[in-house]
């Protein structure tokens, strides 16, 4: 964690924008710096973590921090959506990421394919083009704030002068003031629509599975990027087919004479019916394994087995001649120990 926090700063510090940058940092701040490091830490290329940096250099620079207190306030107050904002403008905003639950197939979770979800969801401003602003409006810089969009209140309390940077609220942090703003989306720069998103669903997936949608999400306020969307799987139940894991469970019936003779059976798999070799002698619940014809392991191209569970009929009325061949094979199983023999042979 110290380490986390003393590259943070030595970073910022390397920034030809910070004057001064404060090497001590209490061990009561370092779970909101590390939370701030993971979030550049997290940036997926080197490019865009270079502008981030410079920008929070510059609103560090902006804010002029007097002291130790108010560089590390900032630097706290700063979220990740506000700082992406900034790269898109001083009023633009990332959107919202968005969560929803989706019901899928059991083959589809088994081989993946396409699933299209309906979503609500923010999009960009048919008529201000995400702005906000009302076309042909006039706009001039903001007299609160200068055009900064962020204002400094000073605030005295027993321990001394605490100095807060907070939006403006006069321009809504955009450093203009706007004649008028859009009347489509009240200046948001964005309308709510009923939206549908094609999702890829991997092979494997199970039932609580999340994916990640990206720029799937509600789309940025004034000109921002879209948010992320996450989507929770729900996988529908089979009749045949029982899943644990990457492991298939189903059950096949065969006759009792089928149980002591053997047979070949066709067994229902997720592939279609294939031959399943039932042994002679086999039991009544006894299971049989069928190797790789479970599902995949999600991400990977190794599959699980199936297991059948033998499930041996016994009939319930027979005919004359049948009760006679039973009867025969019964008492030949008590001389010789055989199938029909439970009780051990007769003394």
């Amino acid at each position: 964690m110290v380490t986390q926090v003393s590259e943070l700063l030595r970073r910022l510090k390397n920034s030809s924008k910070i004057v001064e940058v404060y090497q001590e940092v209490s061990a009561e701040e370092f779970p909101s710096m590390c939370k701030i490091w993971e979030t550049f830490s997290s940036l997926s290329s080197e490019e865009e973590e270079a502008v981030v940096w410079e920008v929070v250099a510059e609103l560090v620079n902006r804010r002029q921090a007097q002291s130790k207190v108010s560089f590390i306030s900032f630097l706290i107050d700063l979220q990740i959506n506000g700082i992406k904002s900034n790269l898109f403008g001083a009023t633009a905003q990332i959107g919202e990421d968005l969560q929803i639950e989706h019901t899928i197939p059991f083959m589809t979770a088994i081989f993946g394919g396409q699933e299209g979800v309906s979503v609500r969801r923010l999009d960009t401003c048919g008529t201000c083009k995400g702005n906000g602003i009302k076309p042909g409006a006039k706009v001039k810089t903001c007299s609160s704030c200068k055009g900064q969009g962020m204002v400094n209140n000073m605030q005295r309390t027993p321990f001394g002068v605490f100095q807060n940077v907070q939006t403006c609220p006069n321009c809504r942090g955009s450093g203009e003031e706007v004649e008028e703003y859009c009347p489509t989306c009240r200046g948001r720069g964005a309308t709510s629509n009923v939206e549908n998103v094609n999702v890829k669903i991997p092979a494997g997936v199970e039932t609580g599975t999340a994916l990640r949608i990206r720029e799937a999400g509600n789309a940025g306020l004034r000109g921002g990027p879209r948010g992320d969307l996450y989507v929770t799987l729900n996988v529908r139940r089979d009749p045949k087919f029982r899943r644990e894991a990457a492991d298939i469970y189903t059950e096949e019936d065969i006759s009792y004479v089928d149980a002591i003779l053997g047979c070949t059976v066709k067994a229902d798999t997720v592939d279609g019916k294939m031959d399943l070799k039932v042994p002679a002698g086999t039991q009544p619940d006894q299971k049989l394994r069928i190797k790789g014809k479970g599902a995949p392991r999600l991400g990977t191209d190794v599959r699980g087995d199936q297991i059948v569970t033998v499930k041996v009929k016994i009939p319930v009325n027979v005919s004359g001649k049948e009760k006679e061949l039973v009867e025969q094979i019964s008492e030949l199983s008590k001389k010789k120990g055989g199938f029909f023999n439970f009780g051990g042979s007769d003394k």
